[in-house]
Order: structure tokens, then C-alpha cells, then sequence
């Protein structure tokens, strides 16, 4: 097995530097025994990340993503969500490295709202399957027939 690690400055959060995630992310891969084969970083919270971006076109060459916490992917938590379910589609495991930090967002009112979260990702999937582009979808021959209508006959003036 394989892990990829990935930080980012959390804006108004001194504690959380790069240099204090990436030593997080060490301490998981040597306790974990798993190495750490790349370490994915982006500067804030910008619209363009080139770092998260770097991860998600390098996901077939390990099978974990380590963070510290899953504010480093985002601070909104349905786009945590989102990434984590995206991540779990590519066959990848999201792993919190800070205990800690694991155990606050598994309290009952973030896991209550997390799974609400998924349950609207996965109907918003399951409609994106239903509703997807004709491109997408393979072609029938279509096949129109005009039949041409006859006139009713009236069979009480025919007797």
C-alpha cells in the first residue's frame, strides 16, 4: 500500500502550517507503517488548486490519501464530502492522520450532518446516471410507422 499526502495554509489558522501537516502526515506513515510516496500542497484557499489537481491526475499511483484533518480539503463540508466520495469512486481511502482531529468529526452532529451529505451526493449521482447526456447513451434505430387511419365505418346504417 501505498499514500499520498496533501496540505494547504488553512486561512486565520496559525497551528496548521505546512511545515506542522507535513509532520503530521510523517508521524501517520511511520506509525502506520505505509510510505508516504508524494505529498500534494497548495498555497490557500484559492478557486485554482494545483496541487489537488496534481492529486486527482496521479490517483492511480497509491491507494490512500493522507491530511491532517479534512478542513485541508476544503472548509465547507459538503465539499469535503464530495472529495471523499470521489476519491472512494477511484478506489481510494481518505485517512485523517490526527486522531484528534478524526475524533471531532466523528461527533454525532457532524456525523448526522455528513451523512446527510452523502445521501444527497449519492441521489445527485444516481439522478447524473439517469439523466445523463444522449451523447452518453448508445443510439437506437428509430423506427417510425405512419399508419394510415381508416374511416370509422358506421354499422347501424349498413343493416
Amino acid at each position: 500500500m501505498h499514500a499520498a499526502g496533501y496540505v494547504r495554509n488553512l486561512p486565520g489558522s496559525p497551528h496548521h502550517t505546512l511545515y506542522a501537516q507535513r509532520e503530521q502526515l510523517r508521524l501517520w506513515s511511520r506509525d502506520a507503517k505505509t510510505p508516504l510516496v508524494a505529498v500534494f500542497q497548495d498555497e490557500a484557499e484559492v478557486e485554482d488548486r494545483p496541487g489537488l489537481r496534481a492529486l486527482w491526475v496521479s490517483l492511480d499511483e497509491f491507494d490512500v490519501v493522507v491530511v491532517e484533518s479534512l478542513d485541508v480539503f476544503s472548509s465547507n463540508i459538503i465539499t469535503q464530502e464530495l472529495i471523499v466520495e470521489r476519491l472512494e469512486q477511484a478506489g481510494i481511502s481518505a485517512v485523517v492522520a490526527d486522531a484528534a482531529k478524526a475524533s471531532e468529526q466523528e461527533q454525532p452532529g457532524q456525523l448526522a450532518l455528513r451523512e446527510v451529505v452523502r445521501s444527497v451526493v449519492s441521489a445527485q449521482q444516481s439522478l447524473d446516471a439517469a439523466i445523463r447526456p444522449r451523447a452518453e447513451i448508445e443510439r437506437a434505430p428509430l423506427f417510425l410507422e405512419i399508419v394510415p387511419q381508416e374511416e370509422p365505418v358506421d354499422t347501424e346504417s349498413a343493416v
